[in-house]
């Protein structure tokens, strides 16, 4: 098993970053609604039904794009969007049994809120995923969480005053293979010389090399301090008003 870290800290899709969604008994804001509807957003609906949490604030996050359309992330790592079979750049064929579409909903059912990817006791959480969603029209996968409102204390400042804040998913996932020469590792021991010292790079005929990770189960969100994926879009605190 390989656990795989992503962190979400660029501005990508010419959205912003970091935004206020207000919700109220008779749903979202309109201009809130407007935007989300025409980024296609399953969500809106169930966001629209959160009830406040004593001492939790609601988060909207974006931990990740598929690799369809944003192409692998900065650690080499490809994330499908579905099920599908692909080539690699020697010809073997590659099936991918669940990608995110399949697999987002363990961000709910095995995730919780962390600081620094430090998860391994469940009672250093400082908060649960209540919601996710794969968002089809923007190719990306979609959260919401409630977290601790002490200890993302910073963190929401950051987020009301318009700055931008480092998120970052964990994943294990039983293997993955090179994108070039169809490797199969189960640990970082196992990777060729192409994920070892190629990672990212673009061959001649525009051939990314990187890692096609089958099977994801998303273990963590955490704030982390040195965000670097460029794949994200970050974080909106949700205002619900009672």
């Amino acid at each position: 098993m390989i656990t795989k870290v992503s962190t979400v800290d660029e501005i990508f899709l010419g959205d912003a970053p970091v935004r206020t969604l207000k919700v109220a008994s008779t749903g979202l804001d309109f201009l809130d609604k407007k935007r989300l509807k025409k980024q296609g957003s399953s969500l809106l609906s169930k966001i629209a039904k959160l009830e406040p949490k004593k001492g939790k604030v609601p988060l909207f996050i974006v931990p990740m794009g598929a690799y369809e359309y944003y192409s692998s992330n900065r650690n080499g790592d490809a994330w499908f969007e579905k099920q599908c079979t692909k080539y690699t750049y020697n010809g073997d064929r590659i099936d991918i049994k669940e990608g995110l579409i399949e697999r987002h909903p363990t961000f709910v059912t095995h995730a919780k809120m962390y600081t620094e990817h430090d998860n391994k006791d469940p009672k250093k959480a400082s908060g649960e995923i209540v919601l996710s969603d794969y968002n089809t029209k923007m190719g990306r996968v979609e959260v919401v969480s409630y977290v601790d409102e002490d200890t993302w204390e910073e963190e929401l400042n950051d987020i009301d005053n318009g700055k931008n804040t480092g998120v970052s998913m964990a994943a294990n996932v039983d293997l993955d293979y090179c994108s070039v020469c169809s490797n199969k590792a189960a640990s970082a021991n196992d990777y060729c010389y192409h994920i070892k010292f190629m990672t990212n790079a673009i061959l001649d005929d525009g051939h990314v090399v990187c890692m096609w990770n089958e099977t994801p189960t998303f273990i963590d969100i955490s704030r982390v301090k040195e965000p670097a994926d460029r794949l994200g879009v970050g974080l909106a605190r949700l205002t619900i008003k009672t």
